[in-house]
Order: C-alpha cells, then sequence, then structure tokens
C-alpha cells in the first residue's frame, strides 16, 4: 500500500509546468478589422478590459485596420482576426479584408454588433466563426471568450487569457467550472467501484491524488492567466501558501467520506466538486489581487462549493439512475 501511495504522488511531482508555462506565455496577436475607429477602439477595450490601456504594448504586430481606398490590406502576422461589423452582410471593403486573411490563412472570427437574426449569425464561407454581440460592452466579454475558446487548444486559452485581461473572468469561470466537474464525475465513478469490499482504501487513495492532480493544474493554469510571473515551484509555493490549509482539509475530508460505500456517493462527490470550485475560486482572489484570501473567505466559498456539489451529484445520481 506504501509502495502504491509513493508511486501515486510522484506522478504529482512529475507534472510537467513547464511545458504549459511555455504555451501560455507564448505571444498571441489578435488583429481587429473594422469599418470605425470608434468600434475598433471599443473591441480593443472589450479585450483588453480597460480602454485606456493600449494594445499596441502587449500584442505585437499592428492590432487594428481599417480597409481604405490606397491601403494595401492588412499584415500577416497574427494568430486570429475579428471583423467587426453592424451589418450582417459585409461591406465590400470588409469583405475583401476577409478573403485576404483566408488566403494568409489566419483563422477569422466575424462579430456583427447589434440586433440580427438567426439566418444572419450563420457562419459564411471563408469564416471560423460569426458572433452576434449587441453591443461591445464590457458585458459582452463573456460571449465573445467563449467563441474564442472554442476554436482554440486548452493551453492556448491561457495565453488568450494572459494577454488579455478582458477575456481573464471568463477563463476563470469555464476551467473551475471544467476541473470542478471532471473531479464529480471521477468520483463518482470511482464510488461505485468502491462498492466491492478491499477496493475501498485503494481507491480512495488513488482518488484523492487524482483529484489533487487536477487542482493543482487548474490552479496554476488559473495564476498564468492572471499573469503570474516566475518559476513554477515559486508560484506553486505562493499558491499553496493561500489555499493549502483549504486543499488539506478537503483531502481528509474526501478520505473519510469515501470510506463509506454506497452511502458516501453523494456526499463524496459533492466534496470532490466543492472543493475544486472551492481551491479555484481561492486562487482567483489570490492571482488576482481581488480580493485578500482569509480562513473565514475560503469557509465561505467552500461551504458554496459544497452546496452547488450537492446539486451535482443528484443531476449525476439521477441520470445514473435513469440509464440502469
Amino acid at each position: 500500500m506504501l509502495r502504491k501511495l509513493n508511486r501515486l504522488w510522484k506522478t504529482v511531482r512529475e507534472i510537467n509546468l513547464d511545458v504549459i508555462r511555455q504555451r501560455a506565455e507564448a505571444p498571441f496577436c489578435i488583429m481587429v478589422v473594422a469599418d470605425s475607429a470608434a468600434d475598433r477602439a471599443a473591441m480593443a477595450a472589450l479585450l483588453m478590459g480597460d480602454p485606456l490601456r493600449s494594445p499596441r504594448s502587449l500584442v505585437p504586430g499592428p492590432w487594428a485596420f481599417a480597409p481604405r481606398t490606397g491601403d494595401q490590406g492588412p499584415r500577416t502576422n497574427a494568430d486570429l482576426a475579428l471583423i467587426v461589423s453592424r451589418t450582417g452582410d459585409l461591406p465590400s471593403r470588409l469583405e475583401s479584408a476577409r478573403n485576404i486573411l483566408v488566403s494568409k490563412t489566419i483563422p477569422v472570427v466575424t462579430v456583427l454588433v447589434g440586433s440580427f437574426g438567426h439566418r444572419q449569425a450563420l457562419t459564411r464561407r471563408g469564416e471560423r466563426r460569426r458572433v452576434a454581440l449587441p453591443s461591445l460592452n464590457p458585458d459582452q466579454a463573456e460571449t465573445l471568450a467563449s467563441t474564442l475558446f472554442d476554436l482554440v487548444a486548452s493551453d492556448t486559452r491561457i495565453a488568450l487569457a494572459r494577454h488579455f485581461p478582458g477575456l481573464r473572468q471568463p477563463f476563470f469561470d469555464r476551467i473551475i467550472e471544467e476541473t470542478s466537474r471532471a473531479n464529480a464525475g471521477y468520483a463518482f465513478s470511482t464510488g461505485l467501484a468502491e462498492v466491492v469490499p478491499l477496493l475501498d482504501v485503494p481507491l480512495n487513495i488513488g482518488d484523492i491524488v487524482v483529484l489533487t492532480k487536477n487542482q493543482l493544474i487548474m490552479a496554476y493554469r488559473i495564476a498564468l492567466a492572471a499573469g503570474k510571473e516566475g518559476r513554477p515551484a515559486d508560484v506553486i509555493g505562493e499558491m499553496m501558501g493561500v489555499v493549502g490549509g483549504s486543499l488539506m482539509c478537503r483531502q481528509v475530508a474526501r478520505e473519510l467520506i469515501g470510506l463509506i460505500p454506497v452511502i458516501g456517493i453523494i456526499p463524496k462527490v459533492a466534496v470532490a466538486y466543492g472543493g475544486t470550485w472551492a481551491i479555484g475560486r481561492a486562487v482567483v482572489a489570490w492571482a488576482t489581487g481581488a480580493e485578500e484570501a482569509t480562513k473565514r473567505s475560503l469557509q465561505h466559498l467552500y461551504a458554496a462549493g459544497l452546496d452547488r456539489g450537492r446539486e451535482v451529484a443528484r443531476q449525476l445520481t439521477s441520470r445514473f439512475s435513469r440509464a440502469a
């Protein structure tokens, strides 16, 4: 048993955080193509989360391009292009810009601003995606971010959030929910297996390590997306000083609850989800400096996470019962 536990903890230590960091720190350039300076500025503010910050200091290459007579077309050093339009059928100058970008294999997302019907919002030829936003106000960041995140690899999402602060909160929300639900699903599946005598304790030890590993990777990605600098060991060390206590409490509770076969499945899933959710929120507060992490605030986060986790556990149980 001790040898198995040592192997599991070795797995946690062998996570290659340097690879995650390198991908997060890789430059990512978004080109904005719009018909007016006002729309270019509004989109820049939406992505940067602050209308006063200059995107040129953070993003290489051209930030904005407005097709006009005599222009040679957009430059090609961009990873993604946003075409901002207030009409469903692009004006000829924007359509021309789109065609140039597509010919240079730059992914194009058309952002329609205003009220549009379903047909106008359908993706057109040459576009990777088309999304309609009522306005370019900051409250539309979540919808825009969801579209962009769906187009890139999971580790590239960290780079997007890191370089474009306006996309950070949607990134935090997504990675915390995804990881919490993944841990809840894992706890539910192993909870069913633990009904078998003699498998209970080994599976619980394995569960603790697997769930903790997922939480560690989630937390480090959040720190990188928030702009944290430094060696992985230093970032993790500082982070653990903030959320380590809640993490250990979660592990102990998880181990004890997991020893109860069948009866413990629902609280076990709730703890797996709630602990992960609470740790994610605590790391966001620490990484962004939004709120000082105190024992009381962590307790509130953990209680809120457990409430959400119980609902997720009921959903999983109900779904399993219907399928059985």
